[in-house]
């Protein structure tokens, strides 16, 4: 009735832990697991990350694993596809144009640049949707738009085959959703075997920090090889590194641990690592209120805080007082996946800034600006080999990703190329993808959160101090809210 975010910090909290009961009560849901069912596993026999995710639940062998389905937060009834005529309303391109496209860089200044190269770099380990061939979107130009080719086209995502007939479509992941690591470990195979040393646990890096570039064809085109720029590499790359310097800190503390267990165990750290700073640094960053601060370093930590976690290790096995690393697995009756409304949320492209400025780490001095089209994948190596490692993480450090705001959407990635060399408006895609997929829309989305509706646009816009023009309310606009 009040909100969590205009209580005193304590009441705040306890408010969100009422919520975070309810929303896995009534807001996890089962969408299935395609595929014959695996045998359950035992401890001794899994003790490692698996490449495809596999048996990391022992319970539910194929939960979150590469090719398993995406759950829902929201009851599936409401998942279904919008009919032709009504999904693509109001027009997505429109909608790129009109309140998404950037007219000025607004910079976020709580955060800097590594932070939207940090949601980026996880998002390549927790998801990613296959394409489906053939009979793509085709979204007709508004009028008087510049773009190339009437209608535009691009590919839908790909439905699960093995979904009932009698529900709405449901969507796989091409990798494991699980905090494995996998964007830099690898999502096949072949990728992972072919970067590896086999010598004392360790992966084969070259001058700056990444796997050989012959390894590159390995990569699926479509997935974090499509999207790699500087900002992603400089992320490989440390935590690459990160691997290697785990490993050889265990083969010298344990040395009679064999090549795979030194990688599998060294594996197991750095991931953890990624989760901890995911917790306990960029979300508190993301989202930096002192409630949501404190709330993301309980999870952690546990209520009783880091000090005490750290004397006494788990004093309860009570996971509000004691954190949820190290308690009882739960899963609510829900064997985990990622869901589509956490997908949909995660769409955070106007992070991305127009330029980026390259430092000294010595002087501070600008050494260079580069725009975002010149930092893409082919332009990685080199900017990696002219430049430090320091500097580079000391450029992205000092400078501000955007704010997550309408009409701050980079004009870049409006009209990006894809490696077939194909032009796409990633803003108008964004908003397909949520369409297709079955989520929500926003009223509909709250209902489902037991949130009320809300019924005019001065109610979506009263915090946000826009233009006036804004709040003007139509018959037709209203039906989309």
């Amino acid at each position: 009735m009040v909100g969590w975010s205009r209580l005193w910090s304590p009441v705040g909290l306890a408010v969100l832990v009422g919520l975070r009961s309810q929303l896995r009560a009534y807001n996890l849901v089962d969408t299935g697991r395609p595929g014959a069912r695996l045998p359950v596993g035992t401890p001794d026999e899994h003790r490692a990350r698996s490449v495809d995710g596999t048996y990391n639940d022992l319970g539910e062998p194929r939960a979150g694993s590469a090719g398993s389905r995406f759950g829902r937060n929201v009851p599936l009834p409401r998942t279904a596809p919008e009919n032709a005529d009504d999904i693509c309303e109001p027009n997505p391109r429109l909608v790129s144009r009109r309140l998404l496209t950037r007219r000025e860089f607004r910079p976020a200044t709580t955060l800097n640049l590594l932070a939207a190269a940090w949601i980026q770099f996880e998002v390549h380990d927790w998801f990613n949707h296959a394409p489906q061939a053939g009979n793509p979107w085709h979204i007709r130009l508004p009028d008087g738009d510049d773009w190339p080719h009437d209608p535009m086209t691009f590919a839908r995502t790909a439905v699960d085959p093995t979904g009932p007939d009698d529900q709405p479509p449901v969507f796989a992941s091409t990798v494991s959703h699980w905090w494995d690591g996998s964007q830099i470990y690898g999502e096949t195979a072949d990728y992972a075997e072919s970067i590896r040393t086999h010598d004392g646990g360790r992966i084969a890096l070259d001058d700056v920090g990444l796997p050989p570039a012959e390894t590159e064809a390995l990569l699926d085109p479509n997935g974090q090889a499509a999207n790699f720029w500087v900002g992603l590499a400089l992320l490989h790359s440390l935590f690459l590194r990160e691997h290697n310097a785990i490993a050889n800190r265990l083969a010298s503390a344990y040395p009679a641990m064999t090549d795979q267990q030194l990688y599998d165990s060294a594996r197991l750290v750095n991931a953890a690592s990624m989760a901890k700073i995911h917790t306990v640094d960029w979300t508190p960053a993301i989202i930096a209120h002192p409630t949501t601060v404190a709330a993301m370093r309980g999870n952690w930590f546990g209520l009783l805080g880091e000090r005490m976690s750290g004397r006494i290790a788990r004093f309860t096995d009570n996971e509000i007082l004691s954190g949820i690393p190290g308690s009882a697995t739960a899963d609510n009756g829900v064997p985990f996946a990622l869901t589509e409304e956490f997908v949909a949320v995660y769409r955070m492209h106007p992070l991305l800034p127009d330029t980026v400025e390259f430092r000294s780490g010595l002087d501070d001095r600008v050494v260079a600006r580069h725009a975002m089209a010149d930092l893409l994948a082919a332009d990685v190596r080199r900017h990696l080999t002219s430049n430090t490692a320091a500097d580079l993480l000391y450029s992205f450090g000092r400078a501000h990703p955007g704010e997550l705001s309408l009409h701050n959407f980079p004009r870049s990635l409006q009209n990006l190329a894809r490696p077939d060399g194909t032009p796409i408006d990633l803003a108008t895609v964004d908003i397909m993808r949520v369409r297709e997929r079955g989520v929500p829309r926003y009223n509909d989305f709250r209902r489902a959160l037991r949130m009320a509706p809300v019924t005019t646009f001065r109610e979506l816009t009263v915090t946000t101090r826009p233009p006036p023009n804004w709040r003007r309310s139509t018959a037709t606009s209203s039906r989309w809210i």
